[in-house]
Parts: structure tokens; C-alpha cells; sequence
């Protein structure tokens, strides 16, 4: 587990670097909870302005939360140097693990941190009438529960999971976890929307829940995503998030931003070029959000951080289901208007929030007429529509895409249940700058189980309209197993595939007249175990390969 815990950070945690704050003083390894866990020690530094006592900036280490000890790496030299320039007193802290325990007790951890500024606020000089909180990557997922939960007092219940969200840790929990703005540095808020864009190829937020995918406990991973606790009390956010992070989808971030927007709460977006990490260009900007927010608080008679506050009504994330309420039928034909409910980042991605074309749907898909129906439009490069199948039987389908396009750089690739099954297809230019004739594309599916599948379509080439896919089942002309060894006769010209039951394919090799595939791709594979061969004619069989003996 050590050194899961350790690729996490490498990875997931991102560029993150320390910096050298020794011209400030400081107070080192402050046992907050009082139990000597290493995941319990903060650090604190004062600015060099001489004034007896300063607001907080709090500062969160990315990790994946795979580390417990790494405050003194916390952005020291961009968020830190900043914070304290402005007159900010820095605290950095540490936190449990998913190893140590697992979810809530890092968001515990946190709270327990602003309960013990507060509680100590006279010794360690601080003006807690304005306690901020920052974060990167998963300490920006920390830091911005922390906003979107300041108001849950205790237990918080999703479906069939409750989880304690506060928590009881350390001697001052009479005090306060409140926190009056946030600003996220690349953080993945709500893992659930990740496939927004291309994440990195791991998940930690399942280690955090106790091994269990979004599918196998959905309502934990709701409480572990921030978006479930939006409402319009929650703090002012600001969220800075590139375009080029190949960690976390800079779209996760704008779709925490929005939903905060449509919440009415105080939010500003910095979308940036960069990658993952904390721009240290923005830093600027967050001390300028935060001293406005200050601003308003100082402004504001009412405001308390010790006042109980009521728990807001959750926010469920909307579900992925398909539309009309049905499954799409294999064998059959798929309307590309007809992609599943959820919304942006769940049913489908689209660059922008308005229906450029202005028909058939209210969301942001684009959608245009196409001789008597509709088909998807004003397509863009990464955007991508999700459809709920079900296939009446096993096997593999042909598959027979409508499509057009007026200019010659259009495609799309196609995924079922989050495996590619084809390379980026070329949309030909059915038109000069017209979009109005429509030709088919075809491509074979791997095999395919009876049952409930997920189809996706990501565009991989702008502007191409896409009016419907067709599945038909390939007939099959094989029964039963049989062996390597007892497979003969001749094969003609072609590409030979090979997949896994599960449809998988893992390869090919291409016979000429008179070649057997099944010697040539025994040479090849060097496998063992149950295939699934398919040739150029759409034959398949089951085959047994013993390696290349």
C-alpha cells in the first residue's frame, strides 16, 4: 500500500514544489488534535509587519490523499510567499491518509484544523474574523468541501450512506469549522464528473471510500464529490484550472464553478493554459479574492463564524439515465438527439452551455434539423454524448453511422463501457460548406455480451454532423470451442482479430490466400486461455490458445 500511496502523489498530486520561508518565523509541528498522529501536525507562519494579530490563509498539499506529511511542500514558495506578502498568517497543514482512515477523516482532519485556530486564537495571534482556506489538487478538493460544508453541523445523509462530515477531533470542537472563502488550485472536486474530459488512468477517489467504484457505491462517492452540498450559504469560491492538466479535466473545475453560479453563490473562474499545478501567476488574484471577501465580511454586522447555522438541503447530482426513460435496443438504430439525461459532464460534454442549432432539446448540446428528424451539430474537438444500450443478444454488430460534413477536417471515435472500439473514423466531406447530404460510415463492434451497455461518442474532429448509428448483429457461423491444434484449412487475404471474451481486442495479423490465421496468430500472441477470432467476412469462433508451443 506504501507505494500506491506514493505513485498517488507523484501522479495525482501533481507539480508541487516547497519554497523557502525561513526570513519568516514560524511555529513547526503543532500537534492539532492532540494524539501525536504525524497526519496531525500543522505549521504556522507570520508576516514580518510587526502587527499583533492577522487573518489565515490555510493551505492544503495535493497528495491524491496518499500522504499524511507533506505540509512542508505546500506551495511555500507561491501560495505561501503570497499570503504572507499580503499580511496573511500561513498555516499548512497535514492530514490523514485513506490508509490511515478512510473518507470522512480527511475533510474531519481539516475541520479540526480551523477549530484549533480558533480555539487558540489569543496564543497564536490570530484575527479568526477571517479564516480562508486554498487548496491543490486533492487539497483543493479539501478545501472547497470545506466551503461548500460550512454549514453542515454533523451527519449527512446521501441514499443509504450517512457520513459524519464535521467529526469530534481534538479538544475544541465548542468552536467553529467555518471558513469564509475558498480558492481551488486544480483540484478534483467531484471525481464523478471526471470523465468530462481524459483523466490520468487512476482513482484514488475509490481508495477513499473503501475500494468501491462510483457504480458500486454511488452514494458514498456523492458525500466524498462537492457538488452535492451546493447551496447559496456556502463560501465565496475561486477556481483557477488549466486547459492542459492531463491529472484532472479542467472541466471538472468549471462544472464546480457553474454549479456554484447557478446557486447564487460569490465565484470567479480563472481558466488558464497551464497544466496541473498552482499558477503562480494567479496567485495575485486570490489575494485580491480573498481581501475582497474580507472586505464584505468586515462590512457585515450579521456575520459570526460561531453562530450555528442550519444544514442546507442537498443538491443530488443528477443521474445518469436514458432518455424517453428506455435503453436504446440492439439490434436497432441510435438518434444521436437522443443522447441520455444528466446533464454537462454526465449525459454528455459540450464546449459551450447553448444549443447553437435551437432544436428538439433545452441544454447544450447542439442539435440541427436533418431532413425529417434532428442530428448533432456545430460540433467541437473533445466534445462527447452518452447513450444507455441494450443488447438483445451476445455477439458482434455492425454498427452503420449517418453522417456529414462541409469541410474535410471532421471525426468522431466510439467507446462502449469505456473501451475504445474504434480509431478516430474520418467524417468525408459530403459538402463544400453544406452539411446537408449525409453518407454512411461502418465499422464491427467487439463482441458484445447480452445486456446493458454504455455507447459513447466523443468527436475527435470539428464540425461533422452526426444523425444516427445503426446496430445490426453479425450472424455467427460457429458453435462450441475448439482448440488450436485441431483448426485447419485455408484462410483468404485479410485482417484476422482477436479479442477477449469481455470484447477486448488485443490484437490482429493479416494472412494472405492460402495462410492459416490461427498458426500465424499462435506465433504471434504467445497467450493462453479463450478467444474470440474474427475475420474479414465478420466469421467468428471461439478458439483456445496454449502459447506458442
Amino acid at each position: 500500500m506504501l507505494a500506491v500511496s506514493l505513485s498517488c502523489q507523484a501522479q495525482f498530486g501533481g507539480n508541487q514544489t516547497g519554497g523557502d520561508l525561513s526570513g519568516y518565523t514560524s511555529k513547526k509541528d503543532i500537534d492539532y488534535v492532540g494524539d501525536g498522529h504525524i497526519g496531525h501536525k500543522l505549521d504556522i507562519y507570520y508576516p514580518n509587519d510587526g502587527k499583533a494579530t492577522h487573518n489565515v490563509i490555510i493551505h492544503i498539499y495535493g497528495s491524491a490523499w496518499g500522504s499524511n506529511n507533506s505540509k512542508g511542500s505546500a506551495d511555500l514558495g507561491t501560495v505561501g510567499k503570497a499570503a504572507l506578502e499580503a499580511g496573511y498568517i500561513f498555516v499548512t497543514p497535514n492530514h490523514r491518509t485513506y490508509n490511515d482512515a478512510l473518507y470522512p477523516a480527511q475533510i474531519n482532519d481539516i475541520k479540526a484544523v480551523v477549530r484549533y485556530l480558533r480555539g487558540n486564537a489569543a496564543t497564536l495571534k490570530i484575527d479568526a474574523s477571517f479564516i480562508a482556506i486554498s487548496g491543490f489538487s486533492s487539497g483543493g478538493h479539501l478545501a472547497s468541501l470545506m466551503g461548500v460544508t460550512r454549514n453542515v453541523k454533523s451527519t449527512y445523509t446521501v441514499g443509504s450512506a450517512t457520513m459524519d462530515i464535521e467529526g469530534t477531533l481534538g479538544a475544541y470542537t465548542s468552536y467553529s469549522s467555518w471558513v469564509d472563502a475558498v480558492c481551488d488550485w486544480s483540484g478534483p472536486v467531484d471525481c464523478r464528473y471526471k470523465t468530462c474530459g481524459n483523466p490520468i488512468n487512476m482513482s484514488p477517489e475509490n481508495d477513499m471510500v473503501g475500494g468501491c467504484s462510483k457504480d458500486q457505491c454511488p452514494d458514498k462517492h456523492a458525500l466524498l464529490g462537492a457538488n452535492t452540498f451546493i447551496d447559496a450559504s456556502d463560501a465565496p469560491v475561486m477556481v483557477v484550472h488549466g486547459s492542459s492538466d492531463n491529472i484532472v479535466p479542467q472541466c471538472e473545475g468549471e462544472m464546480f464553478y457553474n454549479n456554484l453560479k447557478k446557486a447564487g453563490v460569490d465565484c470567479e473562474y480563472f481558466p488558464t493554459t497551464g497544466g496541473h499545478g498552482v499558477d503562480a501567476a494567479h496567485t495575485g488574484d486570490m489575494i485580491t479574492f480573498f481581501n475582497r471577501i474580507r472586505k464584505s465580511v468586515e462590512s457585515d454586522t450579521t456575520h459570526s463564524a460561531d453562530t450555528t447555522h442550519t444544514t442546507p438541503t442537498p443538491v443530488p447530482a443528477t443521474p445518469q439515465t436514458p432518455y424517453n426513460g428506455k435503453a436504446q435496443k440492439l439490434p436497432g438504430k441510435v438518434e444521436m438527439e437522443n443522447y441520455d439525461l444528466g446533464g454537462e459532464g454526465v449525459g454528455y460534454h459540450d464546449t459551450d452551455s447553448q444549443n447553437q442549432g435551437g432544436k428538439y432539446r433545452e441544454d447544450g448540446v447542439d442539435v440541427v434539423t436533418a431532413g425529417n428528424g434532428y442530428a448533432i451539430g456545430y460540433t467541437a474537438k473533445g466534445e462527447w454524448l452518452e447513450y444507455t444500450l441494450d443488447a438483445d443478444s451476445a455477439g458482434i454488430y455492425e454498427w452503420a453511422a449517418s453522417v456529414s460534413s462541409g469541410v474535410a477536417s471532421s471525426g468522431f471515435k466510439l467507446y462502449i463501457d469505456s473501451v475504445a472500439i474504434t480509431n478516430d473514423v474520418a467524417i468525408p466531406q459530403t459538402g463544400n460548406n453544406s452539411w446537408d447530404t449525409y453518407q454512411t460510415v461502418t465499422g464491427k463492434t467487439p463482441a458484445l455480451t447480452a445486456g446493458a451497455h454504455v455507447l459513447r461518442v466523443e468527436i475527435t474532429g470539428d464540425n461533422g454532423n452526426m444523425d444516427y448509428i445503426s446496430f445490426s448483429l453479425v450472424p455467427s457461423h460457429s458453435t462450441g470451442v475448439a482448440s488450436v491444434a485441431a483448426i485447419t484449412g485455408k484462410a483468404s487475404t485479410g485482417e484476422y482479430e482477436l479479442y477477449t471474451p469481455a470484447g477486448i481486442k488485443i490484437g490482429q495479423v493479416t494472412t494472405v490466400a492460402g495462410e492459416n490465421p490461427i498458426t500465424k496468430l499462435r506465433g504471434w500472441s504467445g497467450r493462453t486461455g479463450i478467444y474470440v477470432l474474427r475475420g474479414p467476412n465478420g466469421y467468428s469462433r471461439l478458439v483456445i490458445l496454449k502459447g506458442k508451443n
